[in-house]
């Protein structure tokens, strides 16, 4: 099964553009962390719907991260532009 639809590995973000990279990264880790924090209220609130608090949680989280992400890539390139 062919897909045309891949995932980027990790040496075509780490090449990629600061801006871009940052957001990627802080998409993950915030989004990540906050979905884990949102099963574990979930399941201590009400367990059927944990699904539904990790994601209430978890996806503005990663919106956020990607955000904040994109802000601290932009620092970075506006950085590494002044050092030249």
């Amino acid at each position: 099964m062919n897909s045309s639809w891949t995932v980027a590995p990790w040496s075509d973000i780490r090449r990629s553009h600061p801006v871009l990279r940052y957001a990627i990264y802080g998409c993950a880790t915030c989004g990540v962390a906050r979905v884990l924090v949102g099963t574990i209220a979930g399941l201590r609130i009400y367990t059927p719907t944990a699904w539904a608090t990790a994601a209430e949680v978890g996806l503005p989280a990663a919106v956020f991260g990607a955000l904040a992400g994109a802000l601290a890539g932009c620092v970075v390139a506006v950085a590494a532009r002044a050092r030249r």
